[in-house]
């Protein structure tokens, strides 16, 4: 019986489909077409990271594989193996692959190094692995929008953190930083990785992330292309407690956006459904002005102006006891960094000194 060249075709695609459910890819194609050739161990190695089949890929490795072998795309095992990384996968065969990689920066048909595709997929061990093997951790991707590992492990929307285990993101990031990736790498877009959790509306944990990100240095007055600090952003998305947490670092709250807007301002047009970004507010303008003023009768005055009452002079209080809101409370071990900040280099003013032992406070002016 002769068959045309569809029916061909038809034919060996039937014979490898049912080949398929026992042998791997590379064995079908040895079977169909009698190839033995030795490099074929390459394609047993490139196989075998598709079903994360790694005594399948270690016995080809020890056979003579290549770790470094390019399918037509440019893919390498490796880079295989980390774009089809899950939730549910295991990373034991990329760390099997990484000490074995002689070229840590080779980009795939994404662009993308190893480094930032484990980022991407939220892989902290395997991030940990390739920095600690060599890979360079601020390397900007060829995809054409400019992404460090850092931006990349920033950059998961919703749905796709929700799927794939958000906690293992902020993990991700949190490796980085303490590896020393730099927070303030913008992408194509303009937008810094402090930027983009600023304005995520996923979890309570997105606020140790973004503090994380403050302590490593991360610019909180930078501007995206929309002009936006990271605290204007978190005030759009109403993430209140991102907000809380720019201002104890240090956030500008008297910014403006491009129309010219304060914070406060775009909070209002939400409706006021935000009290604590604005409790935030109040409460951080009334610790400036303690700090910037070592005199308590002044500081009195200025609660005065706002409406709260002065203490008592006969309470038996310390002259530079300050009460604080419990709305004010910071994060549990958050650092903080007090001032009126116009720019990131203005120097926080120092503490007042209290009254020496024995001297009463001045009583308050009268007016």
């Amino acid at each position: 019986m002769r068959l045309s060249a569809p029916g061909l075709i038809l034919l060996l695609c039937t014979h490898a489909c049912l080949l398929s459910s026992e042998v791997g890819a590379a064995s079908i194609v040895k079977r169909v077409f009698r190839i033995k050739d030795k490099s074929l161990l390459n394609l047993d190695l490139y196989s075998a990271t598709f079903g994360y089949r790694i005594e399948e890929g270690r016995e080809a490795l020890e056979k003579g594989a290549d770790p470094d072998w390019e399918s037509e795309d440019g893919d390498t095992p490796l880079l295989v193996n980390l774009k089809f990384l899950t939730a549910y996968s295991k990373s034991d065969f990329a760390l099997m692959l990484v000490p074995l990689v002689k070229d840590l920066e080779h980009t795939g048909a994404e662009g993308l190094t190893a480094l930032q595709l484990a980022a991407r997929q939220g892989f902290p061990d395997i991030v940990e692995a390739l920095v600690r093997r060599g890979a360079k951790i601020d390397a900007v991707s060829s995809d054409g929008k400019g992404k460090t590992a850092l931006n990349f492990a920033s950059e998961r929307d919703v749905a796709s953190a929700l799927e794939h285990g958000a906690d293992r993101f902020a993990r991700t990031v949190t490796t980085l930083l303490s590896l020393k990736a730099n927070p303030n790498v913008m992408d194509s877009e303009g937008n810094t990785p402090l930027m983009v959790w600023s304005s995520k509306v996923l979890g309570a944990w997105r606020k140790e992330v973004v503090a994380a990100l403050c302590i490593a240095g991360a610019d909180v007055e930078a501007r995206n292309r929309d002009g936006d600090t990271p605290l204007i952003s978190a005030v759009r998305k109403g993430n209140s407690g991102i907000a809380q947490v720019l201002i104890d670092q240090g956030a500008d709250f008297h910014a403006t956006d491009r129309a010219g807007q304060t914070v406060l301002e775009i909070e209002s047009q939400s409706g006021g459904f935000y009290p604590t970004i604005r409790t935030a507010i109040h409460a951080e303008d009334a610790e400036n002005a303690r700090s910037m003023t070592g005199v308590t009768g002044t500081v009195e005055g200025q609660l005065s102006s706002e409406g709260h009452s002065a203490p008592s002079d006969t309470a038996e209080t310390s002259p530079d006891a300050r009460p604080v809101p419990p709305s004010a409370a910071r994060p549990e071990g958050l650092r903080t960094r007090r001032s009126i900040r116009h720019s990131p280099h203005t120097q926080d003013p120092p503490l007042a000194t209290p009254a020496p032992t024995g001297f009463s406070r001045p009583p308050p002016s009268v007016h």
